[in-house]
């Protein structure tokens, strides 16, 4: 256990949210995120295309990647190679509206579904539970959730939950909570997700930093080791294991995996 000199911790509020627009209300989201102490707030159909950076005011900046129509059929593969390129070692939290039903049964979920979940599960769901456990992830509205806080769209009698916010597994114990905000009047469709999220600081990295590098100086391992070197993380090695598990079953072959720990 660290001591407690050595760590320093701060809490912030992440959430995710589909505005349909943002063009009009640009004033009362910044609103919203001041009076509810938001750090980051993702936002989904901006319908801005251009990317970039642009001050909304308030202190807040916005980070814009927009896309056309025609583009979204690469989405699912261009937000994998993005995972990909955060370092095992960094924080992250994604907030998104993946058009998918994860439903409450967690049948075969388990390790990144809580439970808690609203209405029947759909390719997109499935979508959102498979991509969770290639990378290691947690779907955070299934562990807090009570079921009458899952709904995040409402509209015409239709009531769905759509939108998730997935963190690391190592870093669940890090979500203080995860809750779905109703009556913020500039949306009126979909409701705020938001998680209380803590961050923590060990101020003996650079002790830690220093031994490391004079350690690698000294220590080599083959490119076929994985875990705990920089560069030689296990979540690419645990996507391709399940990838071929994929095809192995869809063949209807056997197939042998071994993992060695020398």
């Amino acid at each position: 256990m660290w001591p407690e000199r050595l760590v320093t911790e701060w809490k912030i509020c992440v959430g995710t949210w589909n505005i349909g627009i943002l063009m009009g209300i640009l004033r009362e989201i910044v609103d919203v995120m001041k009076r509810r102490k938001i750090y980051i707030l993702c936002l989904q159909e901006t319908r801005w295309e251009e990317n970039g950076t642009e001050e909304m005011g308030n202190g807040y900046n916005s980070i814009t990647i927009g896309c056309h129509e025609q583009e979204k059929l690469l989405f699912r593969q261009d937000f994998e190679s993005t995972i990909r390129t955060v370092k095992e070692e960094q924080k992250l939290i994604i907030g998104a509206d993946m058009y998918g039903r994860v439903e409450k049964r967690n049948d075969g979920y388990k390790d990144v579904h809580g439970g808690h979940g609203f209405g029947t599960r759909n390719e997109d769901g499935a979508y959102v539970l498979e991509m969770a456990q290639s990378f290691e992830l947690e779907c955070i509205n299934t562990w807090f959730q009570l079921d009458k806080h899952l709904i995040t769209y409402e509209s015409g009698g239709v009531e769905s939950q759509i939108d998730y916010i997935l963190v690391r597994k190592a870093d669940k114990k890090s979500v203080m909570n995860c809750k779905v905000i109703l009556g913020e009047t500039c949306i009126k469709k979909y409701s705020l997700v938001l998680i209380n999220f803590i961050m923590r600081e060990h101020n003996s990295k650079v002790l830690e930093g220093v031994l490391d590098e004079r350690l690698r100086e000294v220590v080599k391992i083959e490119k076929q080791q994985h875990g705990f070197m920089r560069g030689r993380g296990t979540v690419e090695t645990i996507f391709i294991v399940r990838q071929l598990q994929k095809k192995r079953l869809g063949w209807n072959q056997k197939l042998f995996c071994a993992s060695v720990d020398l």
